[in-house]
């Protein structure tokens, strides 16, 4: 049994040291190897990956010159070479029993894909971060009572063998493309396939993002990203349409005005957003995206597990 964890970063160097650096604490269950894939760096990152080592694991550095997190993802499962797939991001610290926790759990025989915890730092903690704030995080609120039903990139893993049904993640989704969505997608083939989704909650690694995360604009942008990979999903993957288009979005855009006018204090924080204000943003962006969207052939059968399209970039998508 061989472990192959994949950490994906962009110009977060002094992030990654620290990961790096963490990873030594981590009690290793069996043969493991830390595949660093860096992804069009510009910050001294590429050399970072080509020197660092670890007592306790194989380094091995991996290049994706061009952009998108999720290319550097497929570009790590390229390379990898364990029976156990795990994936972290490069802004995590992981407890010292993370490792061994995924790795039981995934062979346990209880299933074939799972997700972990992700805690925020508690430096990042607000009183006004509700559960669903949190999820934009990628925090795993809801991992014990059921709540959280797909994998997130922060901590997950899954066995090899699920790649002979679904063999990658789609690059038209995720940071550096359309945002996010991609995690969520694969998790939903990984099902289709009939394969067996498991929760880690014993297995937890600590998120510490970036603090301008928690400010509204970047909950608004959040939110646009969500919409527009949930355009992508509606026409690529699910085949659905969204009927009187333009009703929708007018109603949508009045809907939006008005509580912009009566929740006025919502409009001046700095820190946070008002829930009703992301749901809006997402959905009047899911209405621009799909306009686009729906002039597109389709990259996937109906519910498929392989894009049918080599075009992955979405280069025929109208702007």
């Amino acid at each position: 049994m061989k472990i192959s964890i994949i950490i994906c970063t962009h110009n977060h160097l002094a992030s990654l040291r620290q990961l790096v650096a963490a990873m030594k604490n981590v009690r290793v269950p069996c043969e493991t190897e830390l595949l660093l894939v860096e992804n069009a760096c510009t910050d001294g990152t590429a050399e970072f990956v080509e020197s660092a080592t670890l007592p306790n694991m194989k380094c091995i550095a991996c290049h994706e010159p061009k952009k998108g997190q999720v290319r550097a993802r497929n570009r790590g499962l390229a390379v990898a070479q364990g029976d156990l797939i795990v994936f972290t991001d490069d802004d995590v610290r992981p407890e010292p029993d993370w490792l061994e926790q995924v790795h039981h759990r995934l062979t346990d025989g209880s299933c074939d894909f799972l997700v972990g915890a992700v805690k925020l730092a508690p430096q990042l903690e607000r009183p006004w971060l509700t559960r669903r704030l949190r999820a934009c995080l990628a925090i795993t609120e809801g991992l014990e009572d059921g709540w959280l039903t797909e994998m997130v990139g922060a901590n997950m893993a899954f066995h090899r063998r699920v790649l002979e049904r679904v063999p990658c993640f789609d690059p038209e989704l995720g940071p550096g493309a359309l945002g996010f969505g991609d995690d969520s997608l694969f998790s939903w083939q990984l099902e289709r396939a009939g394969f067996r989704f498991g929760r880690a909650p014993e297995a937890v690694v600590e998120h510490r993002c970036d603090e301008n995360r928690l400010q509204r604009l970047n909950y608004l942008d959040t939110a646009k990203k969500n919409g527009r990979a949930k355009a992508y999903l509606l026409h690529h993957w699910r085949h659905e349409k969204i009927s009187r288009l333009w009703l929708r979005y007018g109603w949508a855009w009045l809907k939006m005005w008005r509580r912009r006018i009566f929740s006025r204090a919502d409009m001046k924080r700095i820190e946070g957003c008002a829930e009703w204000e992301m749901s809006l943003t997402a959905e009047l962006e899911k209405y621009r995206a799909y306009r686009h969207e729906r002039k597109r052939p389709r990259n996937y059968e109906k519910f498929g597990l392989i894009k049918l399209r080599n075009d992955s970039d979405g280069n025929d998508r109208k702007n």
